[in-house]
């Protein structure tokens, strides 16, 4: 048993980890630097990797308020952050990878600050922009701006109560979790909930060429990402419509993700044919679980409407090559193949 007890601190800083004895030291420094140090709790997830982080929090004992909590099996970093989540009890709750950093002094501080603003006291997140960085083949390093990005975790303030009276929670995939999460609060936030986002950079995502988004060549860009997606947005959007009901976000949200099945299956016959069958598997998945119950109850022109708009959106992701199939093409490839050869 974990022992969660009633934190006097304001932030619990969550860090999953999983054999990251080499970097860790670098993202609990930028903690350590944090203005607003005294008023946090960190605890770090070992996801059962069997080594184990005592010499190292041994280190900054002294700087802040810190403990490790030992997985029994190994669950993914969705599974490290709900266990974190579950066994503290601050106000907020804010996760950084164990292979990241916050960047500044002022990063936590400043996210707080807006949280307190009294137009901001009922908002269930506050973001800041955050740093990715990249390498290319030349092995040179530059940083990309990410900006009001709801797919990450990186650089949130999230507001216990909110996740707490929606049953935000992740669930046990391991791939898309963060944006399950993320695509779960959104649907289940009511007008004033909201997440807010402030420009201010609060965070660096770093190169780590072994994480699970970047090992083997991208190799989880056309292999378990469009699955974690299907798999993540079906979870959220049922979660959602069990507590909110046919809202018109949710069905926005379901006609979104459609598109993005769509626009992530055409990309995988240009860039990955190897998974080409899996990933159109769970193209016919979601459409048959999620977005068929929509055909017959939702205004045509509407539904044209919201395709076009996020068409339009993503059309960079279209760019150098010429899709094999148009969305309607897709869409009627989808509805003749039947379901049950699926499962």
């Amino acid at each position: 048993m974990y022992y969660k007890g009633i934190s006097m601190k304001r932030i619990d800083i969550i860090i999953p980890a999983y054999k990251a004895q080499n970097t860790i030291i670098r993202t609990l420094s930028s903690i350590a630097m944090q203005t607003i140090v005294d008023q946090c709790f960190v605890t770090i997830v070992n996801d059962a990797d069997g080594i184990g982080y005592e010499p190292i929090i041994k280190l900054f004992k002294n700087f802040m308020d810190i403990r490790e909590l030992t997985m029994s099996e190994n669950g993914g970093p969705g599974v490290a952050r709900q266990v974190g989540i579950d066994h503290t009890s601050s106000e907020f709750i804010t996760f950084i990878d164990a292979d990241d950093s916050y960047e500044g002094s002022y990063a936590l501080q400043n996210l707080l600050s807006e949280m307190d603003r009294p137009q901001n006291k009922t908002k269930a997140m506050c973001g800041g922009n955050f740093l990715e960085s990249v390498h290319n083949e030349n092995g040179d390093v530059f940083f990309v701006l990410r900006e009001k990005d709801m797919i990450w975790m990186f650089g949130k303030l999230y507001r216990r109560s909110f996740l707490e009276k929606n049953k935000i929670s992740f669930n046990k995939t391991r791939s898309n979790e963060d944006n399950g999460f993320n695509t779960l609060l959104i649907l289940c936030a009511e007008k004033e909930e909201d997440p807010i986002f402030f420009d201010r950079v609060v965070y660096t995502w770093h190169y780590n060429a072994n994480s699970i988004t970047r090992i083997n060549d991208y190799n989880y860009t056309y292999n378990a990402n469009i699955i974690g997606y299907s798999e993540n947005m079906t979870d959220a959007i049922f979660r959602a419509y069990k507590q909110k009901g046919a809202t018109e976000k949710i069905v926005r949200k379901i006609i979104e993700v459609m598109v993005m099945m769509y626009v992530l299956y055409v990309g995988t016959i240009e860039k990955d044919p190897r998974y080409i069958e899996q990933n159109f598997n769970a193209c016919v998945k979601y459409y048959n679980n999620i977005y068929k119950s929509l055909e017959g109850k939702v205004d045509e022109k509407g539904v044209r409407d919201v395709v076009q708009f996020h068409l339009d959106r993503v059309a960079s992701n279209l760019k150098g090559f010429i899709p094999k199939y148009t969305y309607l093409q897709f869409m009627d490839l989808i509805k003749e193949t039947p379901f049950e050869s699926q499962e």
